[in-house]
């Protein structure tokens, strides 16, 4: 029989007198950065007169701030190989796959040029010749929280933590990725955690990332 539990009062049956760290405001306290931070809203500019729905996107108005958004990251069962001491050889693994719906994330997005540099003997300086954009560098921002001050999020954790161990290309769902920048899949290149002293139902996370798209051969 499923019961509803009034506000402060614990489902085991114990009295909570106490405020909990909640996802939009630990990740707000967390960045101590608030006077940059601004809630994503997607500025969709028509195309001409084109009544069919369509928008054009300026997505360079959002490189470089850092916005307060929803994001989802998905990675689903993959193959690896792994040593095996006993057989003195690799073998195949499946790894299991994860997903994880992180609340309230900030997330900056930054974006470089691929050049090339020549240097000419006798000659000062380097010819620099542009090739392409470079992958999106995004770095994400936030908190995992349990709605509990003694409870630890573990399995939101273990989530966090099979996303970032990831051997293959992670999946993400955001609405300014996505739409935005046309990033729908990122390789995470760093990661770090923290915890707020007196804080036990809160984990602090920092993740950077580059944006991946598959790459099509023509044959």
């Amino acid at each position: 029989m499923e019961k509803n539990y009034e506000m402060g009062q614990h489902p085991k049956g114990r009295d909570i007198n106490y405020n909990i760290i909640t996802v939009d405001t630990a990740a707000m306290v967390a960045s101590n950065i608030l006077s940059r931070v601004k809630t994503y809203q997607l500025n969709r500019t028509p195309k001409g007169d084109d009544m069919s729905g369509k928008y054009d996107i300026d997505a360079s108005q959002y490189l470089g701030q850092l916005i307060q958004t929803d994001v989802t990251l998905t990675v689903d069962d993959y193959q690896t190989e792994e040593f095996d001491r006993n057989t003195n050889s690799y073998r195949k693994v499946t790894i299991q796959g994860s997903t994880i719906q992180l609340k309230a994330v900030l997330v900056d997005v930054s974006i470089s040029k691929e050049i090339v540099t020549t240097t000419i003997a006798g000659q000062s300086g380097t010819i620099k010749e542009y090739i392409c954009d470079g992958d999106y560098q995004i770095s994400f921002q936030g908190v995992i929280a349990a709605d509990y001050k003694k409870e630890y999020p573990l399995e939101d954790v273990k989530s966090l933590q099979a996303i970032r161990k990831a051997a293959v290309p992670v999946a993400v769902t955001s609405e300014l990725l996505n739409n935005v920048f046309g990033v729908y899949n990122i390789v995470v290149t760093d990661f770090g955690t923290s915890q707020q002293e007196g804080v036990i139902n809160a984990m602090y996370f920092t993740m950077d990332a580059l944006s991946d798209s598959p790459l099509e051969l023509k044959i």
